[in-house]
C-alpha cells in the first residue's frame, strides 16, 4: 500500500483507502478463484457453489451470527465477533445463561477471546496483517488446487514462495500455514519423492530472497518482543460450549467431511479438526497477559482456520453424492451469511457524514481547522507535536499530522508502549508533552529543538488561551507563531526558526 502511494503520488488517507480496498479485492478474488477451480476439479459439483462459498466468507460472520440477537441488547456488528469475553450477554434466557456459564467455567479469569473474520475487518476499516495473510494463503491454496488437477510441478513453487512471504505478510498465522503445508506434503509424499519437492523448496527459497532486506530490518526491530509458541494454560482454555457456538460452522464442516467417503475431502476434514485442536491448545505468547493472554492468537487464528475450512471444504461437501451431507453443508455454508444482515443494518442506519471522501480526513476538519490542515500539508516534511488527549489510545491524537503527511513526535501512548516493548522513554515523552501544552515547561523552545520538532500544532478544544499566551512568550525567538484561523481563539502552528 505504501508503495502504491509513492507510485501514484497520493496522500496518506487516499493511499490507506486504496490499499485497503485493493487487499480486500485481491483476497476476495483469490477466494473466488479457489472455489471456482475446485468446482472444475470435483465431479458433479454445482457451479453456483463456486459463488456461494466465497460469498459466505467475504460477508459472513462467526458461529453466533444471527443468534447473537437472542443473547444481547447491545447489538452491533462488533458483538458476534467479541462474543467470548467482551460482548454484554444480558438478554434472558440465552444471554444471561451463557454469561453465567462463562463465569462459572473459570471464576478467576474471564478470558477475552475474540475472532475478527474478513467481513468484520472490512466493516471496521482495519488495515490488519491478516488481510494480506488471507491473500497469500489463498493464492497458495489455489496453486495446490491447480496442481492436483494438472500435476504440473511449477505450481508447487507458488505455495513455497507464499510460505516465505507469510513471514512478513502475516507472521502470526505462519504456524498454521506450516501445519497445513506439512499435512499436504504428507498426503502427497509420493509425488514429492519424484523430485517435485524441489519446486516447493525452490519457491520457498526464492520467496525468502525476495523479502530478505525487509525481513532483516523488521526481524531485528521485533526481536525484543520475545514472542513464542506455548501450550495454553489450564485456566485459559475456552469454555467448551462457547467454543462450540463461536466456531460451529468450521467444526461441523470438518466433522461432516469425515463421512464424505472421498479420500481428499476426508483428509481436509482431518486437517480442519487438527487445526481447531491446535488453536485451542497452543497460542503465541506475546506482551499481553491475564484475560488477554490469548487475545491476539484467537483474534487471528480462529478466523484464518474458519476461512480455510470453509473455502476448501465448502464446494466439495456441496457436491457430495450423499444427499444428507449436501443438505447439511448447504446450511453450514449459508449460515455465516446471517452476519450480512448486521452489516447491512449498520450501513443503512449508520452515519454517512463523509461518504465519498476517499482521502479520509473529513472527520477531522471543520471551518476552524481546515486552514491549519491545508497549511501543514503544504509545509516541508518535519516532525510535528500535537496535544495528547486524555485517552491512551483510540483517539484523534496524531491524526491531523499523519493525514497531512507529516511524521508525529508520538502516537497513542498505549499502543506505543505495547509495540515498543514498554520502553520507559514513552511515558516520559508523554508527560513532557502534557507539561509543554500546560504552559508550565521551563525553556520549552530548548526542549522542542532537542527533540527535533519542527512544528507545534494548537487547535484542540482543551487548548486554553492562557496556556497559549504563556507558551508563545516562553518560545521567544526559537519558534514563530502562524495563525491559520482567528475568531476569538488561536488556531494555528508554531514553526521552528
Amino acid at each position: 500500500a505504501a508503495l502504491m502511494g509513492r507510485i501514484l503520488g497520493t496522500d496518506p488517507g487516499t493511499t490507506y483507502n486504496l490499499g485497503f480496498c485493493t487487499l480486500i479485492g485481491l483476497a476476495g478474488t483469490a477466494a473466488i478463484g479457489l472455489c471456482r477451480e475446485t468446482v472444475k476439479s470435483i465431479p458433479n459439483s454445482k457451479k453456483w457453489s463456486g459463488w456461494l462459498v466465497p460469498a459466505a466468507w467475504i460477508v459472513g460472520g462467526s458461529g453466533v451470527s444471527g443468534i447473537i440477537h437472542l443473547m444481547t441488547t447491545h447489538m452491533s456488528p462488533w458483538a458476534p465477533m467479541r462474543f467470548i469475553g467482551s460482548a454484554v450477554m444480558d438478554k434472558p434466557p440465552i444471554g444471561t445463561f451463557l454469561n453465567y456459564y462463562d463465569r462459572q467455567f473459570n471464576p478467576t479469569t474471564l478470558m477475552d477471546l475474540p475472532g475478527e473474520p474478513f467481513a468484520y475487518s472490512i466493516y471496521l476499516g482495519d488495515f490488519h496483517p491478516t488481510l494480506s495473510g488471507y491473500y497469500v494463503a489463498l493464492v497458495a491454496a489455489l496453486a495446490l488446487t491447480l496442481y492436483h488437477r494438472e500435476k504440473l510441478g511449477r505450481y508447487l513453487a507458488i505455495p513455497g514462495a507464499c510460505l516465505s512471504w507469510s513471514i512478513v505478510a502475516d507472521t502470526w498465522n505462519l504456524p498454521l500455514e506450516l501445519l497445513a503445508v506439512g499435512a499436504w506434503c504428507l498426503y502427497n509424499f509420493r509425488d514429492l519423492l519424484t523430485g517435485k519437492i524441489l519446486y516447493l523448496a525452490g519457491g520457498a527459497v526464492a520467496g525468502y530472497v525476495s523479502i530478505y532486506p525487509y525481513f532483516r530490518y523488521f526481524a531485528a526491530a521485533s526481536g525484543d518482543y520475545k514472542t513464542s509458541l506455548k501450550l495454553v494454560k489450564w485456566d485459559a482454555h475456552t469454555p467448551p460450549l462457547l467454543f462450540l457456538l463461536f466456531l460451529f460452522p468450521p467444526i461441523a464442516l470438518s466433522v461432516l467431511a469425515l463421512f464424505s467417503r472421498e479420500k481428499s475431502t476426508i483428509w481436509l476434514g482431518r486437517l480442519g479438526v487438527g487445526l481447531l485442536f491446535f488453536g485451542e491448545f497452543f497460542y503465541i505468547d506475546d506482551v499481553y497477559s491475564g484475560m488477554f493472554d490469548r487475545f491476539n492468537t484467537t483474534l487471528k487464528w480462529w478466523p484464518w482456520i474458519s476461512a480455510m475450512i470453509l473455502l476448501t471444504l465448502g464446494v466439495r461437501l456441496l457436491a457430495s453424492p450423499r444427499k444428507w451431507i449436501t443438505i447439511l453443508a448447504f446450511f453450514l455454508v449459508g449460515y455465516p451469511l446471517l452476519y450480512s444482515f448486521d452489516l447491512a443494518t449498520y450501513w443503512w442506519e449508520g452515519p454517512k457524514d463523509h461518504v465519498g471522501q476517499l482521502a479520509g480526513q473529513s472527520f477531522l476538519l471543520n471551518d476552524d481547522t481546515r486552514g491549519l490542515f491545508a497549511y501543514l500539508k503544504a509545509l516541508p516534511r518535519g516532525v510535528t507535536l500535537e496535544d495528547p488527549e486524555a485517552t491512551e489510545s483510540f483517539s484523534n491524537q496524531s491524526a491531523m499530522s499523519l493525514f497531512a503527511g507529516q511524521p508525529c513526535y508520538m502516537g497513542w501512548e498505549g499502543h506505543e508502549m505495547l509495540w515498543r516493548g514498554y520502553s520507559p522513554d514513552i511515558p516520559y515523552r508523554y508527560s513532557q508533552m502534557k507539561l509543554f501544552y500546560s504552559g508550565d515547561m521551563p525553556a520549552p523552545g530548548e526542549w522542542l529543538k532537542g527533540q527535533d520538532i519542527e512544528y507545534v500544532l494548537w487547535f484542540k478544544t482543551q487548548d486554553q488561551e492562557a496556556a497559549w499566551a504563556k507558551i508563545n512568550a516562553a518560545l521567544g525567538g526559537d519558534y514563530r507563531w502562524h495563525d491559520t484561523f482567528s475568531h476569538g481563539t488561536h488556531i494555528g502552528i508554531w514553526i521552528k526558526n
